[in-house]
C-alpha cells in the first residue's frame, strides 16, 4: 500500500507532462513559455544593469564638468535616469503577469529600453 501512495503521485505527474506536451504542433508548452520569459527576464535585465553602469560613469564625468557642460549631462543624468525607472517598471510588469499575458506587455518594456539606449546615446554624443 506504502508504494502504492508514492507510485501514483509520479504517474500523474508524467501523465501530466505528456499531455502538456501534446497540446498541438506549433504551440509552446507551459514549461517553454516559463522558460521564455525566464531568458527574456534575463536578458532585459543584463541590458538595464548595464546601461546603469554606463549612466554612472556619465555621472560620474559630470562630477568631473564645470559650468553649463556640467548643468547640462546633470539635465540628461536625471532624463536616463527617469528613463530607466520607466524601463525597470515596465520590465517589472512583464515578470509579475501571467504566463499568457506577458507577451503582449513585451513590447512596451522592449520599446521602454531601447528609448534608454537611444537616449543615452544621444547624451554621450558630441
Amino acid at each position: 500500500m506504502r508504494r502504492f501512495g508514492v507510485v501514483m503521485p509520479v504517474a500523474a505527474v508524467l501523465l501530466l507532462s505528456s499531455c502538456s506536451t501534446m497540446q498541438g504542433s506549433g504551440r509552446a508548452t507551459k514549461r517553454e513559455r516559463l522558460d521564455e520569459r525566464h531568458a527574456y527576464l534575463g536578458q532585459a535585465t543584463k541590458r538595464l544593469d548595464q546601461l546603469d553602469r554606463r549612466i554612472s560613469a556619465l555621472k560620474d564625468q559630470a562630477g568631473k564638468a564645470q559650468g553649463k557642460a556640467k548643468a547640462d549631462l546633470d539635465a540628461q543624468i536625471a532624463q536616463l535616469r527617469d528613463k530607466e525607472s520607466t524601463a525597470r517598471r515596465k520590465v517589472a510588469e512583464v515578470a509579475a503577469a501571467s504566463e499568457n499575458a506577458w507577451l503582449s506587455l513585451r513590447p512596451a518594456a522592449d520599446a521602454a529600453i531601447d528609448d534608454l539606449q537611444k537616449a543615452y546615446e544621444r547624451a554621450v554624443s558630441p
